[in-house]
């Protein structure tokens, strides 16, 4: 499970994926399970149907699919392995300019609970200053993914989301600024506002997210849809002038966290790919250039 401080962001120390808010239920096999999962947090104990208002419903139906969308993908993206949790932040706090500013997130940890009384999945609470709620699919839930046939291409995704991260890292607790051995510096986000070179930044990633939702990239044969990449820059303090000059490397791509020998499941237009050895590339180009062959 990953350990976060209330309030602040922190890189993942093991199998946690974090909620992505901007995740739906694109397929109708998808939109049919979360309908059916909604259908089924809106009885009572007794069996009778709750009548809150048309608004009300509505917010929780985007909620609920939302989830659905978010189990679906960590349970059948070729990413995540056996073991990963959904990691999901219940706070009521003002949405920073990385988080979706329309999600309803009052009613989350309710409905979060709700799905778990119903058992389509399993809760881990929040422990003050230690971890955040987590959630795993219960066999019940995987079985309507079967039930329903639902397919990695029935995920969706709104528009919107932040793609330029900035970090910063956080000085260590414990005695003096020592590190600790067994993990990263922790970092949180950073607030910025936007600039010539952000609004730059942010319109490459576009590009690159395009063309590689474009390519008609599978994995055993199944789309991957959607990809969507984006840049982590990082300061050394959060007292650092604001700067887009450190790290910037593209990080979300499903292929990044996949084990070495799956890749070769992977096609592109539907022909098998070329995976190249980055820390052998650069010598043998430069074997090519002198002697004219490999």
């Amino acid at each position: 499970m990953v350990r976060l401080k209330s309030g602040q962001d922190r890189e993942e120390e093991s199998t946690s994926i974090f909620l992505d808010a901007w995740l739906t239920a694109k397929g109708q096999a998808l939109r049919a399970l979360a309908e059916h999962l909604f259908a089924a947090i809106q009885s009572d104990p007794s069996g009778r149907m709750r009548s809150p208002r048309r608004d009300a419903m509505e917010r929780k139906r985007f909620v609920v699919q939302n989830i659905a969308a978010n189990l679906a993908h960590l349970a059948l993206s070729p990413s995540h392995m056996q073991g990963n949790v959904l990691a999901i932040s219940t706070a009521k706090t003002k949405p920073t300019r990385y988080e979706r500013a329309d999600y309803p997130r009052r009613i989350l940890g309710k409905t979060l609970k709700d799905l778990e009384a119903s058992g389509f999945l399993t809760r881990h609470a929040y422990r003050f200053k230690q971890t955040t709620t987590t959630v795993e699919p219960t066999a019940r839930f995987r079985g309507l993914l079967d039930r329903h046939g639902v397919r990695f291409a029935d995920i969706g995704r709104d528009a919107g989301g932040e793609t330029i991260l900035l970090r910063a890292r956080q000085p260590q607790e414990g005695r003096g600024d020592v590190r600790r051995r067994d993990r990263p510096p922790p970092k949180r986000l950073i607030q910025y506002a936007d600039t010539e070179e952000t609004m730059r930044l942010r319109a490459e990633v576009e590009v690159v997210n395009e063309m590689l939702n474009a390519a008609e990239i599978a994995y055993d044969g199944e789309p991957v849809g959607p990809i969507r990449l984006y840049r982590s820059f990082l300061l050394r303090s959060p007292e650092d002038p604001i700067a887009f000059n450190l790290l910037g490397r593209l990080w979300g791509g499903f292929w990044q966290t996949l084990d070495s020998k799956l890749r070769h499941r992977i096609t592109i237009g539907g022909e098998n790919i070329a995976d190249l050895d980055f820390s052998a590339m650069h010598p043998s180009m430069a074997y090519l250039k002198a002697t004219g062959r490999l």
